[in-house]
C-alpha cells in the first residue's frame, strides 16, 4: 500500500524520541481502513488515542471514510465510538464443503 499510495504508517514519539505507538492505514478514495495500532506498555494512556486522531485528521482530505475495522471487545467498541464512530454490522461468509453433503449428492 504504502509503495502504490495508497497507504500511512505513522508514529508517535515521547519528548525523548521514544517510539510509543504506531498505526497503519490502507486507504482508497471511498474509505481509509486502519489496520494496524499497537502501543508500548509504557506508552501514556492516551498515546493510541491522539495517533489515531492524528491519523484521522491526515488521511481525512483523502478519503470519503474512516473504517476502524472492527472487534467485539466492548473496550475496543468505547474507544473507536470516542472518536464518533458508529457500529455497523458486517456479514461474513465462509464457503465449507462437509463430506457427507458431497456423498449424498452422488448417490
Amino acid at each position: 500500500a504504502l509503495e502504490h499510495g495508497c497507504g500511512l504508517a505513522a508514529g508517535l514519539r515521547d519528548t525523548s524520541g521514544s517510539l510509543q505507538a504506531v498505526a497503519f492505514v490502507a486507504y482508497d478514495p471511498a474509505c481509509a481502513y486502519l489496520l494496524l495500532l499497537a502501543h508500548a506498555a509504557t506508552a501514556p494512556r492516551n498515546a493510541a488515542a491522539v495517533l489515531v486522531w492524528r491519523t484521522i485528521e491526515r488521511v481525512t482530505p483523502l478519503t470519503g471514510a474512516f473504517d476502524f475495522e472492527g472487534g467485539n471487545s466492548p473496550g475496543l467498541a468505547r474507544f473507536y465510538s470516542s472518536f464518533g464512530a458508529d457500529e455497523v454490522p458486517c456479514l461474513q461468509f465462509t464457503r465449507c464443503r462437509p463430506r457427507w453433503l458431497g456423498k449424498c449428492l452422488h448417490l
